[in-house]
């Protein structure tokens, strides 16, 4: 069975390509057969004689896939696309048929795909093919990558869950914790994203189990 995820950003140029590229590098140590896809793709080269995003003609070159890249790249945005499918000329189940069907194919193929989102969250949203919707439609879990509201740059890494604090409630809402004093105060106000996260839980225990305590 292929394992899958998806690699997502809250905005671009924050390093979601050069984490792809990490995950490609890292994955070819234990893989024999990995696979990339980028579902959106709303910077077009005409790469081989296919139209395809940018970033997944370059990691067709490097990692020397192209007799996939027609399913790497299933729905690039050319110029005139937007309007086309507001006009009815691209039919309106289009977007995610050819996402699924190119995803499944190179399931079918491969033993670890790297799935990689549009620069910004809302690209796609007019096709029905956001970021949030196409990792939720493919079942893959979400590698997010974001970036330090103080100097714009890449913010990645392990985090623990230290309390619940008065303010912090619901299951579903983290709050990072920047320090003490007016500075980290006003760096904490503004930081403000949807994020998906990878939750670590004692073994034998289940997060169901850990919430109803």
């Amino acid at each position: 069975m292929c394992k899958k995820i998806f690699v997502g950003a809250t905005a671009q140029h924050c390093g979601k390509t050069t984490v792809s590229l990490s995950l490609m590098h890292l994955a070819s140590k234990k893989y024999s057969r990995i696979g990339f896809v980028k579902p959106i793709g709303p910077k077009c080269v005409e790469y081989k004689g296919v139209c395809m995003d940018i970033d997944a003609a370059m990691i067709a070159s490097v990692f020397h896939l192209d007799e996939d890249s027609r399913l790497m790249s299933p729905m690039p945005l050319v110029s005139g696309s937007t309007r086309r499918f507001l006009d009815g000329e691209i039919p309106a189940d289009y977007p995610r048929r050819v996402i699924l069907e190119a995803v499944e194919q190179l399931e079918k193929k491969n033993d670890f795909l790297i799935i990689e989102g549009a620069g910004h969250s809302g690209v796609g949203s007019v096709f029905g093919v956001d970021n949030a919707t196409v990792a939720a439609m493919l079942g893959a879990p979400v590698l997010l990558v974001s970036t330090d509201p103080r100097n714009g740059t890449t913010l990645q890494r392990p985090m623990m869950a230290q309390d619940t604090g008065g303010a912090i409630r619901g299951p579903l809402r983290f709050d990072f914790f920047w320090g003490f004093g007016n500075e980290a105060g006003q760096t904490a106000g503004r930081q403000k994203y949807d994020v998906s996260a990878w939750l670590l839980v004692p073994k034998g225990s289940t997060p169901e189990s850990l919430l109803r305590r």
